[in-house]
């Protein structure tokens, strides 16, 4: 069964997800992936500083319910983070997920509600999905 407190988050963020768009925002960089496990799709629209800080995040979802919290909960935990921050988080929110080592200090408490995932192996790839699609902007 899964924790009470971490689904009712997973929920609260499916039903009211932040930071979510249908418009094309201008001065944001857009990047898009989609998983052919089971088509969610992810589209982000990241505002950075000339820096590389993430100065703004939002994003669009044709996706189920653990995709859609996942990515409102990263537009949460991922602003104002600077290149080298946000990929380290990602990192270690992907390593969370899939059960490898990480540290726990990294991530918010919000965030850690997602490794309930492993009671779901067929979501795995919806979690991780708008994390991995903020790491290959990053990286590109």
């Amino acid at each position: 069964m899964l924790n009470q407190a971490k689904h009712k988050l997973i929920i609260n963020h499916y039903r009211n997800p932040q930071n979510q768009t249908n418009v094309k925002l201008q001065d944001y960089h857009q990047f898009e992936k989609k998983t052919s496990y089971c088509g969610d799709q992810v589209i982000l629209q990241v505002k950075l500083t000339e820096h590389h800080k993430i100065l703004d995040l939002k994003y669009k979802a044709n996706a189920c319910s653990m995709c859609l919290a996942s990515a409102s909960l990263m537009s949460v935990h991922m602003k104002n983070l600077d290149k080298t921050t946000s990929l380290n988080k990602i990192k270690c929110f992907l390593a969370m997920i899939n059960k490898e080592d990480y540290n726990p200090d990294e991530l918010h408490a919000d965030l850690k509600a997602l490794d309930i995932v492993d009671q779901l192996p067929h979501k795995l790839n919806c979690v991780a999905l708008p994390w991995q699609t903020l790491q290959a902007f990053l990286l590109s």
